[in-house]
Formats: structure tokens, sequence, C-alpha cells
């Protein structure tokens, strides 16, 4: 063993023994890393995911199955579907056999699609995401990929540059934001008097954590829908004057609603194409996170916005017979966020002089230690909306004219000195 050391410590060419030996170790070592690089090749091979099978059913095509489940039928794909069955163009299909979908079947992590996947991309992870969602809501797919673990990601979605569906899109005087549903994407720009500010607002709340629940006649109110249709409403009015929204907390199916009744969800992710964790600290790190990146990036790239300001949503939940008018809160030591509360809470009081008879405002504002606060690079105010248990607070959000109203308040708060 010693000799053998010794005979590897030194050059081959230099070692003192016959050729023949010479040329039998430098074969050796040769096929030695060939066997390695394949054993590699084969590992990873091993690694990637299975196709998904189908069966079809009587009077299926090609095309139609692609379609099913919401993939390209164009001539590419069709070939692409023969391909990795190994056929030949245009031969038949039948129904007593099992074929091969271009859609890769991964087994989810329970982190996030993006380390699923191994591709941090994250407008890719926003539409793999709303792909499973859709198909369940079809009923092609059985079952949310969070809790079966089973995540189909499109072949083709690999090899393309990707944008999540709620893409700004900007014309010269509108703009397009599919985020906020079909009766509101598009909608006109007023001004830009607020083409300096950056508004980072995320709704409470979410995905797995549906925050305070109540019940109205005999369906269940969950706090982080209705905050969340506040919120989409207050992004609306602040595009509207030219000012860069951040949308921190996204459902890629549930846009501004109407009606009273919000149907409770748990589909909700980040900015970043991110699953929402049940653990609360995780939770509010993973948004803290967001909002601290998007503001870097923001101080470094983008010196024409001046004023940031973060905004957080909710919706209280006390005693069924203490009724609570809208109240404020805003981080201790910070002067800008104090100012921007106090403008919420001066702008509130006005309009309650104005709609309530009595005239009277029991709202408040005071600092607090809350981790969105404090853990937030852009001063930030956090809103109560109201008691969820009572009943004449719970008019105040299960009205779609009152959540309007809430966001158009909000917003001549966040912006009185501004416009």
């Amino acid at each position: 063993m010693i000799k053998l050391i010794r005979i590897f410590d030194r050059p081959l060419q230099k070692l003192d023994i016959p050729s023949i030996y010479h040329n039998f170790i430098q074969r050796l070592i040769a096929n030695f890393l060939l066997i390695a690089l394949c054993t590699t090749l084969v590992a990873l091979k091993a690694q990637e995911p299975p196709y998904l099978s189908y069966r079809p059913y009587g009077g299926e095509t090609i095309s139609s199955i692609l379609e099913k489940h919401d993939l390209p039928s164009h001539r590419k794909a069709i070939k692409t579907f023969y391909q990795i069955n190994q056929l030949e163009f245009n031969a038949p299909i039948y129904t007593h056999k099992v074929y091969k979908l271009p859609i890769l079947k991964y087994t989810y992590n329970g982190q996030s699609i993006r380390s699923t996947i191994g591709n941090s991309n994250w407008n890719l992870a926003v539409n793999i995401q709303t792909y499973n969602i859709n198909l369940v809501e079809k009923g092609v797919k059985s079952g949310d990929y969070r809790k079966n673990e089973e995540l189909w990601v499109p072949a083709h979605f690999l090899h393309e540059k990707h944008s999540p569906k709620f893409v700004l899109t900007s014309g010269e005087s509108s703009l397009e934001i599919p985020l906020f549903g079909k009766e509101h994407s598009k909608f006109p720009i007023k001004s830009n008097k607020l083409n300096t500010d950056v508004f980072y607002l995320v709704a409470g709340h979410g995905g797995p954590d549906p925050g305070a629940m109540s019940k109205y006649s005999n369906w269940d109110i969950c706090e982080d829908e209705y905050s969340y249709d506040v919120t989409l409403r207050l992004a609306k009015l602040l595009m509207q004057h030219g000012a860069q929204v951040e949308i921190i907390v996204q459902d890629p199916k549930d846009g501004i609603r109407s009606g009273q009744h919000l149907n409770c969800d748990q589909d909700e992710i980040t900015v970043n194409g991110e699953p929402l964790p049940l653990n609360q600290l995780k939770r509010l790190q993973q948004r803290s996170e967001a909002i601290n990146k998007l503001y870097i990036n923001y101080k470094q790239n983008k010196t024409q916005f001046k004023e940031h300001t973060a905004v957080m949503i909710h919706v209280d939940s006390r005693n069924k017979s203490k009724r609570q008018d809208v109240y404020f809160y805003h981080l201790g030591d910070s002067e800008n966020g104090k100012e921007k509360a106090l403008g919420l809470y001066h702008t509130f009081k006005e309009k309650y002089k104005i709609h309530r008879k009595s005239g009277r405002y029991q709202g408040s504002v005071s600092a607090r230690n809350l981790f969105m606060l404090r853990s937030t690079y852009p001063p930030a105010v956090f809103i109560e909306l109201g008691n969820l248990k009572n009943p004449s607070d719970q008019k105040r959000i299960l009205l779609e004219s009152n959540r309007q109203a809430l966001a158009q308040w909000i917003f001549e708060g966040l912006v009185r000195e501004s416009l």
C-alpha cells in the first residue's frame, strides 16, 4: 500500500517502471474516469421527473388531449407528442394504450416551486402555480400540489421566457393589470403626480392562514379575502396617478371582486411566486424580505423614485358587541411612518364628518412595535379596517361600495400632500 501511494505521488512519465506497466496504469485511470462520468450522467438522468401518463377516451384526438391539459395544440406540439412516445408522425392513438404527455411530474418538496424544479425564475414559478390551479378547477388534475405533492410542469414552460400572467402593460394613457380581474384590468391614467412614489402593499394573512373569521348569514367571512380586495382597489387608485405599486401578496385567480360573498381560498402567493408558509413568523419574514429586496433595488437602480411607503391592511377581530372604527399603527421612532398614519387618521376623520350622521369618528393612531413595522426598510403604516365580528363593521367590508370607499379614503390619506 505504501509503494502504491508513492507511485501515484509522482508523475507517471517519471516512474521507473517498464513502459508496459506505464501504459496499463494510464488506461486504467482513463477507464476509471470514463466509468465515473457515465455513472454521474446516469444518476442525473434518473433524477429527471417522468412524463405524465394518460390513457385516451373514445373520440379523443392528440389535439383535444393537449387542449384539455392547457397545452399548445399546434403542429410543433403534436410532433413533440409523437417524439416522446417514439411514434411515427401521424400514427393513430388507441384507447387501450397509455401515452406520455409533454408534462413533467415533479414531487413537490413542500417549500417552493422554484426549489422543487431547480429553477430560480419566479415568473416561471408563478405560471406553473397558475397552470396547476387552473387544471384542478377544470377537473383535469385531482388535488392541490401543496397537499398531494404532485406538481405538473409543461415541458415547454422550461424552454420559454416567462412573465407572470398579471404583469403590468402600459400605454400612453392607460394601464392593463390582469391581476385586477377582467372587469377592472384596463383603466385610464389620470395623472402622473405620483410618478416618484413607490408603494408596497400587503394584504394581511393569506394562503393557509385566513386570518380572523366570522359568519354572515350561512357563509364564512375570511379576513384575508376582504383585506386583499381593498388592497387591490387601493393599488388601482395609486396606479391611476402614476405611482409604482408592488403588491406583495397576490392571488392569480381572484381580482377585484363585486358582491358581498368573497369565497375563502388558500391560493395566495408572494410577489416572488412563492407559496405562503403556515408558520406566522416565516410568513411575515417572507413578506418583509420581499419588500426590502424591492426597496434596495429601487434605491440602487431607479433613482427617480423618491418616496417609499409600505402599507399593511388587516381586519381586526374583537368581541361581537364592540364596534371599531378604522385605526392605524406606526413604528414609534419612525417620523415618516407617523406622518403617514396621521394623514390617514385626519382623512378618515374628515370623511366621517361628511358620511356619518353623528359625524363622530372614534379611530386612533398609535405606535406599535409590530414585526412588519420594524422589519421593513421603507416607512410603514398598519391599518385595521374594523371588527370582523361586529354586524355594523361587517357591512363596512361586505358591501362592495364600502370597500371601494375604504380604498378611496386610504388613497387620499396616503397622498393628501401630493395631489
